[in-house]
């Protein structure tokens, strides 16, 4: 198609080459990677209706949004005196309202998804559903987006376009995901890998993006080598069919995976590899990757204080002009106030937080939260507070089978399962072999703080020592104080000594 393309480029035949867009709608929507086709196209003057759509499409899948938001603009002045067209112009219009009007887009979407006969087998409806499902989700209606993306799915079967099905079935999975339904994502997603086995497109079978949400539903329930095995097959097709918008999807659940299992060559092997094929763009893949890989591994991260220190200020920069938009900052920044290194997530934060996520019913955020929020409460004394979290978090995981939050936030409460979950107090442990011969109740950077006040030094001086503000050592002195129960520094220091805290 390329090739056929080029020349009649090179022939300077614009009717045809028109024409041919027109009649490989199908194969153009099939194909992983649209890049090598719009970069022929994107400088062909184009006349057709279906054709400038279909350039305002390529634009939009390949990053160029100027040209899609010109293209959509042009095609506003138009006449489209066919349903199927109307159908197929509302929905790029929902897309070019992505960030601006999003009540409208989502309007659109849905007009768009029910302008057609409800019977109607055609590219343009099973692309109106899929558009429409993917409004949904981002509105965070994940029952809603899961019923059209299946449906999007059996529309595309149909039409046997096999990579758009496989977008529309991974979709409808994630979604479950979110929902919790990790056993039906395992019984039916497993049952399709077997059924969809044969299929090939490019050389690559576009149903092993199906390993994306089965891979990620190992992870949360505990299977952390089998997760490994899956998501790194999600990452061979991603990286074989050149999916770059979904690069950056696998690596924190792959990063956090070789956490658990010890393996911290794969660890820092993962993030250097996606590092050196994103870390130009303008999203924060350096700080956000580096910061995850530094927070989780104690050593790394002493050995590169200062960078660390820059990377943190910049993602909470951007949780703050973003807030909660971006999860996959808020999750590297529960990590990283976890080990007591930033404390820009506020109470007040999780508490909504908490609610927006038992409404829109995202279990697995949900569980994450509320360990979190047992963490920090446990860290000031509020022992019961902790305790009511906990329960919640326990009762998602006797539903769900959602168990490795426990495993990577659950250090200062770790304790309180032995009452509550005997057995998952033990898995716990298993995961923080370290923590065995001593608990400590300080973290390993409030016991620093502390040391360094023993030694006489002030506020001031111990942030230029760690490289910290005034502010944030202030913010750890209180949770020492909360956590000792004691009422000054000369106090603190007599109290951690006897506990063991500090030599």
């Amino acid at each position: 198609m390329e090739n056929q393309l080029k020349g009649l480029k090179a022939q300077g035949d614009w009717a045809k080459l028109e024409a041919f867009l027109e009649n490989h709608l199908l194969e153009m929507s099939n194909t992983p990677c649209t890049l090598p086709i719009y970069n022929i196209i994107k400088e062909v003057p184009i006349t057709s209706l279906l054709a400038k759509m279909m350039v305002a499409w390529l634009a939009f899948l390949n990053g160029d949004n100027h040209r899609a938001y010109r293209e959509v603009e042009e095609l506003a002045k138009e006449k489209i005196d066919t349903l199927q067209l109307q159908v197929f112009y509302d929905s790029l219009c929902a897309l070019m309202l992505f960030r601006t009007e999003p009540e409208k887009k989502l309007q659109l979407a849905k007009e768009a998804s029910e302008r057609l006969p409800e019977d109607e087998c055609s590219i343009y409806m099973a692309n109106a559903k899929l558009t429409y499902g993917q409004m949904l989700a981002g509105f965070l209606k994940y029952r809603e987006a899961a019923k059209i993306f299946y449906e999007a799915y059996q529309l595309f079967e149909t039409l046997q376009l096999d990579f758009v099905a496989s977008v529309a079935l991974t979709n409808h999975y994630l979604n479950l995901y979110y929902l919790g339904e990790l056993e039906l994502i395992f019984k039916e997603g497993n049952e399709m890998l077997i059924q969809k086995g044969d299929v090939q497109c490019q050389s690559a079978n576009p149903y092993d993006m199906l390993y994306l949400p089965l891979g990620m539903s190992y992870f949360q329930v505990g299977k952390i080598s089998l997760a490994c095995q899956y998501l790194n097959k999600a990452k061979n097709y991603i990286e074989q069919t050149k999916l770059l918008h979904m690069q950056g999807v696998v690596e924190p659940f792959l990063m956090k995976s070789y956490y658990l299992l010890g393996e911290k060559d794969n660890m820092k092997a993962l993030m250097e590899g996606l590092l050196n094929q994103l870390g130009h763009m303008h999203y924060v893949y350096t700080p956000l990757f580096k910061s995850m890989y530094y927070g989780l591994i104690e050593e790394e991260r002493l050995q590169n204080q200062v960078e660390m220190n820059g990377f943190i200020e910049r993602l909470e920069e951007e949780f703050h002009q973003h807030h909660q938009s971006d999860y996959l900052i808020v999750q590297v920044l529960l990590i990283l106030q976890g080990q007591g290194l930033t404390s820009c997530i506020s109470l007040d934060y999780i508490s909504e937080m908490l609610r927006i996520t038992r409404f829109t019913g995202m279990r697995t955020q949900l569980q994450e939260f509320l360990i979190f929020l047992a963490e920090q409460n446990e860290a000031v004394g509020r022992s019961e507070e902790a305790i009511s979290c906990l329960k919640e978090a326990l009762e998602i995981k006797k539903d769900t089978g959602i168990v490795v939050n426990f495993y990577l936030h659950s250090r200062k409460t770790a304790y309180h399962l032995k009452e509550l979950d005997v057995i998952l107090y033990e898995k716990v442990r298993k995961w923080h072999k370290e923590e065995k011969t001593q608990e400590y109740i300080l973290t390993s950077k409030e016991r620093e703080i502390l040391t360094l006040v023993a030694e006489g030094k002030s506020n001031a001086e111990i942030g230029e020592i760690l490289y910290i503000t005034v502010g944030t050592v202030k913010w750890h002195m209180n949770h020492i104080l909360s956590k000792l129960g004691v009422k000054n520094r000369t106090q603190a220091i007599v109290e951690a000594r006897q506990l063991g805290e500090i030599t």
